[in-house]
């Protein structure tokens, strides 16, 4: 049964967010009180001085015999305004940056998070939307957790303000104090429906469809998919998209803005009410000479000063609201296990624990020891079955085989034969559904999951690169940490030497134009090879290759095959393919149909069994013939 998903209050979530400033930069909130009462006390300074001018020339017999003084206070006056400016301005800077440093830092927590989940559970699409949704809370400086820092730091000025404001009017009228305070306590709860309203109406309603826009732009914008966008014309129906998209959205936002109008034109109603109540009191005050003119200027600016404070306090609120939202569901997502659902019988989630574990993982990732490449090692799958969530059959069903060490496996089958799910399973991105996987006679439940990875060196199908050089997409580390001569022997060995020697940079040339204009792009072949380098630079006692020769057309494929056969000499090596150039230098074949391992032994136990495999084989056999064939036309 799922455990409730626990409830964070207003009050935890803001000292959830200082505890983040105070952990990394204590003294942010310092830095946001000086900007307070900076801009505060630069406006009062002002009243104050407007009002005593007006009482010294009021009350004087002559006039002109005090603009020397008046003079002298204004400089003064002036002087004090622009102390205060330049100190209220450094505080914000300086605030403002440390509040950006603190959300990289939480994003960097919070990523840790993201590559805990386990892969089965990150496949899914309610997975992706609640990450997506957890990130809203440190991805930018005005949302979320800085947000919620931000919106009290900004609103503390207007609080002085409204606070000095209605406490000088308060001795004046107490009921013009009170009337101010009760239109700001209506204006809040109409701010807090609005809010409501649009999460509702907006975020939750169009989630969907702003989650497709974004995918689409990204995909539009992506250097990826340009070919097939520019030569199969995807920009049109891409872009027709996009319009449906956009118009569902706005009409959405029209919606909304209706509701909100009403809300808005409530509030300003209210607001003309109580100015007209306070400033015609003040007039009246001054027409029964209750007060000085001197004594109107400084109320009537005090009263404006408060009202307008408390409409952008208002608004700030509001902000504030849904800051604590997206915190809620940031701390929802840190606290929860998504494969096993918070119990709510748990302490709540802290800053501390998150910051732990952190430190924890990432000296953890330095401390992972290695493993002999050259110790024996046994894999054994025990009557194991693997179901993905939601489906109705298994992918893989009741599967039983042994790779011993130093063996050449190669696992065949056609496509959807269950081959990438046995992969994960090897490679512990999946869990088993049913049975166990042994290493050496352990399940491998019990290795530390990082530590257990450190065995295996795949290479999947997807050439993933990343916009740095050469030797660091072999090495995939820090430059600080990269064997430039090892990544090149490597790349090397993996037959890319013609292609390194014709760049001027060598292994520093970085992949891509993201991140560098001297950038190059490799063909699928040659992203083949570098996965297979990468492969070797690892060094673990197993490798696995899952179809990453795809790109490469048959006879090439069974070239690269060959060619990595001899230098992963000695060590576990899984051949994952549908077609079968790998399975001749195997020492066994697993065929794989429908989930199930139908067939198994060595290429000519296969062959002479008549089977399945025999006849595949057959087939395309003849595909390879018939291109040497080809081939030796040609060479003659």
């Amino acid at each position: 049964m799922e455990g409730e998903k626990k409830k964070y209050t207003l009050w935890d979530n803001l000292c959830y967010s200082f505890a983040c400033f105070k952990k990394w930069h204590p003294i942010t909130p310092v830095f946001g009180i000086l900007t307070a009462a900076g801009q505060c006390a630069s406006l009062y300074i002002w009243l104050y001085a407007v009002k005593w001018i007006i009482d010294v020339v009021e009350k004087s017999e002559n006039p002109a015999a005090e603009v020397n003084r008046v003079l002298m206070w204004i400089v003064i006056f002036s002087t004090v305004e622009l102390i205060l400016l330049v100190i209220s301005t450094k505080s914000q800077k300086a605030s403002a940056w440390r509040q950006t440093d603190t959300r990289y830092s939480l994003m960097l927590i919070w990523l840790l998070k993201v590559w805990t989940i386990p892969y089965a559970e990150i496949e899914k699409p309610e997975t992706e939307y609640l990450v997506a949704r957890s990130r809203v809370a440190v991805r930018n400086d005005v949302q979320g957790i800085p947000g919620l820092y931000y919106y009290v730091n900004r609103g503390l000025a207007d609080i002085f303000k409204s606070v000095i404001g209605i406490v000088l009017v308060a001795f004046l009228n107490p009921i013009i104090s009170i009337i101010i305070i009760a239109v700001f306590v209506v204006k809040i709860r109409l701010d807090r429906e609005v809010t409501e309203y649009e999460k509702t109406l907006l975020w939750e309603g169009t989630a969907k469809e702003r989650n497709e826009y974004e995918i689409i732009i990204q995909q539009l914008s992506n250097y990826g998919y340009g070919k097939d966008i520019r030569l199969y014309r995807l920009q049109s129906p891409m872009l027709e998209r996009l319009g449906v998209l956009r118009k569902h959205v706005f009409n959405k936002n029209c919606e909304f803005q209706n509701k909100w109008m009403k809300f808005l034109l409530v509030g300003n109603v209210m607001e003309l009410v109580e100015e007209v109540l306070t400033y015609g009191w003040l007039i009246y005050l001054v027409y029964i000479h209750r007060i000085t003119i001197g004594d109107f200027t400084l109320y009537l600016g005090s009263i404006h000063s408060a009202i307008s404070s408390l409409s952008i306090l208002s608004e700030k609120v509001a902000g504030f609201i849904r800051c604590n939202a997206e915190i809620k569901v940031y701390r929802e997502f840190m606290a929860d296990d998504i494969s096993n659902p918070y119990d709510e019988a748990e302490p709540k989630h802290t800053l501390e624990y998150d910051y732990k574990n952190y430190l924890e993982t990432m000296h953890k990732v330095g401390q992972l020891k290695e493993w002999d490449v050259n110790a024996k090692y046994e894999i054994k799958f025990e009557n194991v079955s693997y179901m993905y969530s939601g489906a109705d059959r298994y992918a893989l069903r009741n599967l039983n085989i042994t790779m011993n060490p130093g063996e050449k496996l190669a696992i065949v089958g056609l496509n959807g034969a269950g081959k990438s799910t046995f992969v994960k399973l090897l490679c512990r991105l999946y869990e088993p559904t049913e049975g166990r996987i042994l290493l050496n006679g352990k399940d491998i439940k019990e290795y530390d999951i990082d530590e257990y990875r450190k065995l295996i060196a795949p290479v999947f199908q997807d050439e993933e690169t990343y916009a740095y050089s050469l030797a660091q997409n072999v090495s995939l580390k820090t430059k600080e940490k990269t064997d430039y001569k090892k990544a090149e022997d490597k790349i090397r060995e993996a037959d890319l030497g013609d292609k390194l020697d014709e760049l001027p940079d060598g292994i520093n040339t970085p992949l891509y134009k993201y991140l560098s204009s001297d950038g190059i792009d490799l063909s699928g072949g040659q992203k083949a090879k570098l996965m297979l380098a990468r492969a070797l630079y690892k060094n673990a006692p197993v490798i696995i290759l899952d179809e990453p020769t795809a790109a490469l057309d048959a006879l090439a494929e069974e070239k690269s095959y060959l060619n990595f056969n001899k230098m992963a000499a000695g060590r576990t090596t899984v051949y994952i393919s549908h077609r079968l150039s790998s399975t001749r230098f195997c020492d066994k074949v697993a065929m794989f149909d429908n989930g199930s391992l139908i067939e198994y032994g060595t290429h000519e136990e296969l062959l002479e069994k008549k089977g399945k495999y025999s006849e595949i084989f057959e087939v395309q056999a003849q595909y390879y013939k018939e291109h040497k064939e080809e081939e030796g036309v040609e060479n003659e």
